[in-house]
């Protein structure tokens, strides 16, 4: 057992819990655990802390395998019913914390779902002045002796009113992609906190 992974997967097998039984003491998903046994990822400090106390050996056995394993398992002591009590304490923590996370995350996409749809609704906006303004400019322009007054809508001569509507559909455009890719970050930082 020259690996970590596999004195995990050695310890465990010790322990006679499967690897679903391991995912839920420890608070991960039993992907994690067999990601961990196969070598492909590293248990967390907290994690390792949890299977040090879950396994009831040192950290330096578990990172380095210094130690030996015990025969026979140990009596139930005071300080075995605190290791368990510590164990209990760090899962509820660990747990409170994930739930905490997903919440703060699916709260952050609804604000990116809904700040996305009404950026996109004042692009379609701002794209729909821009060609209202490019065709009165060019109304204009073919037909200039027709021209009195321009309509309510415009503030401004039309090719003023065509610069600032295409300003603002590039603004609205761009402000729509950024939070459309921060709601997708968001997306993949809920899976990765669903199946830690």
């Amino acid at each position: 057992m020259d690996k970590l992974c596999e004195r995990i997967y050695a310890l465990r097998k010790k322990a006679g819990m499967s690897q679903e039984e391991l995912a839920h003491r420890t608070g991960v998903s039993r992907q994690t655990v067999s990601k961990w046994e196969s070598g492909a990822m590293v248990p967390e400090s907290a994690n390792l802390r949890t299977l040090c106390l879950l396994f009831e050996v040192s950290a330096d056995f578990l990172l380095f395998g210094e130690e030996k394993f015990t025969s026979e398992p140990e009596p139930e002591t005071p300080q075995t019913k605190e290791k368990e009590q510590e164990l209990e304490l760090l899962l509820q923590r660990e747990t409170l914390r994930r739930e905490s996370d997903r919440e703060d995350l699916h709260y952050k996409q609804a604000l990116y779902l809904c700040a996305t749809i009404f950026m996109s609704a004042l692009t379609l906006i701002s794209v729909f002045f821009a060609v209202l303004t490019t065709y009165e400019l060019i109304y204009h322009i073919r037909y200039p002796e027709n021209v009195t007054e321009y309509p309510f809508l415009f503030l401004f001569s039309p090719p003023v009113m065509l610069g600032i509507s295409l300003f603002f559909s590039i603004m609205f455009a761009t402000f729509t992609v950024l939070i459309a890719v921060a709601f997708h970050r968001t997306r993949k930082k809920i899976k990765n906190v669903m199946f830690c």
